[in-house]
């Protein structure tokens, strides 16, 4: 693994640690661990750490796990101590895959590297996950598994997700205070000039608990899906990013608007009577066209599609109640996500559309436009990763009822 510690700033340093803040500090250990006491020693332990670091007598290393959690972790997958920020990543295809790790799956012999350059000035890299950084997430990559022996119950460590298969990419420019937006356009670049092509990480707990051999019978019936927009449902496996899985979604359905508008509109013609001129209802006729040219806008093409395919019942049968209360109450962090209605069905379609087209409109407008009725300012991963499954649901009923 490589060292990285010799880029950290040591000034950038001092002043980084002498602003830990004991009290937030104490407030984290009370919310990871309820119905214990934390007194004025925890306090103390940092306030010894940040004495050692600033006066390199100690390491940054050896501080305790819980300070390392709080302080040295950015977010779930990324550390930032003073200037140095790491997170992992992965390659999403073979070709860089094979480009940058030399040897096989079972026996890497080497891996590669991206040096980063800013005005002339090395400031990163893209290559091996640092000591350090395993250091700190260690726990999402080995875990203790119990066993017994002759001499009784026995803990070992196993590796339970496999570094090797990891990248990162590794930043220390002072000057760069926006990570997550550098990374994407490092991540830009490395695709459009070298043609090597990555992905972030975020860790879950399913990547360190041991898998199961479920055995499942599927029954396959035999109606009809549509190619195209069964691509965009399907397209949402390709990718762990809660916009873009989102968006798969909507694109599924999307697919449909303009035959729905299509088929509404005949059938509003059919009732003016338009194949008889003489007994053409031309004010039926004149309200059919209207509501062609009202359908034609997106946000009334999706309430279209949906109305048609699902129901009050068949969203209360959709999910738990824990979710139902989620997407049926006021959000107080986000009091712009619109609960869904079902008071009425009305309403319901209503409702659920709106809050569907919102999120969209606030994930694709989130940078750019925002002069957006249906908007919700600062949508993040999580409150998106929330929407999925109501919209993945959705989607497959849309999907089912309009296919041909």
């Amino acid at each position: 693994m490589q060292y990285v510690e010799s880029q950290i700033d040591k000034e950038i340093l001092k002043d980084w640690v002498n602003n830990w803040n004991e009290e937030k500090y104490i407030v984290f250990l009370k919310n990871r661990f309820l119905n214990v006491q934390f007194d004025d020693s925890f306090k103390k332990q940092v306030q010894l750490a940040k004495l050692m670091i600033v006066e390199e007598k100690n390491h940054i290393r050896t501080v305790n796990r819980w300070i390392m959690d709080y302080f040295y972790k950015f977010d779930n997958s990324s550390m930032l101590i003073a200037n140095l920020f790491e997170t992992v990543l992965v390659p999403s295809d073979l070709y860089t895959q094979k480009a940058l790790i030399k040897g096989f799956d079972d026996n890497i012999e080497e891996k590669g590297n991206i040096k980063l350059m800013i005005n002339n000035k090395i400031s990163g890299n893209i290559g091996e996950v640092s000591d350090l950084y395993f250091l700190i997430f260690h726990d999402n990559f080995v875990q203790e598994v119990k066993y017994e022996n002759d001499e009784g119950t026995c803990y070992a460590p196993i590796h339970a997700n496999n570094i090797d298969k990891y990248l990162s990419i590794q930043i220390w420019d002072p000057e760069i205070k926006d990570h997550d937006d550098f990374i994407q356009k490092v991540l830009y670049y490395c695709s459009k000039i070298l043609n090597l092509n990555f992905k972030r990480v975020l860790f879950d707990k399913l990547q360190i608990t041991k898998g199961e051999a479920i055995h499942h019978l599927i029954n396959i019936p035999e109606n009809n899906l549509e190619k195209i927009p069964l691509l965009y449902y399907n397209s949402s496996n390709y990718t762990t990013v809660p916009r873009l899985i989102f968006l798969s979604y909507y694109q599924t359905l999307e697919y449909f608007y303009i035959r729905a508008n299509n088929i509404l509109l005949q059938k509003n013609l059919i009732d003016a009577n338009i194949s008889d001129l003489v007994l053409v209802n031309f004010e039926q006729v004149h309200k059919a066209l209207k509501s062609y040219i009202n359908y034609d806008k997106e946000k009334e093409s999706l309430k279209l599609i949906i109305e048609k395919s699902i129901n009050i019942n068949g969203f209360l049968t959709m999910f738990d109640k824990e979710r139902i209360d989620y997407y049926t109450t006021d959000n107080l962090s986000y009091p712009n996500l619109i609960k869904i209605d079902i008071s009425t069905e009305k309403r319901f379609i209503s409702t659920i559309s709106e809050r569907i087209y919102s999120v969209r409109c606030s994930i694709v407008h989130s940078k750019g436009d925002t002069a957006q009725i249906s908007f919700i300012p600062d949508i993040n991963e999580t409150i998106i990763a929330c929407e999925i499954p109501l919209i993945k649901n959705i989607s497959s009923k849309v999907l089912e009822h309009w296919s041909k």
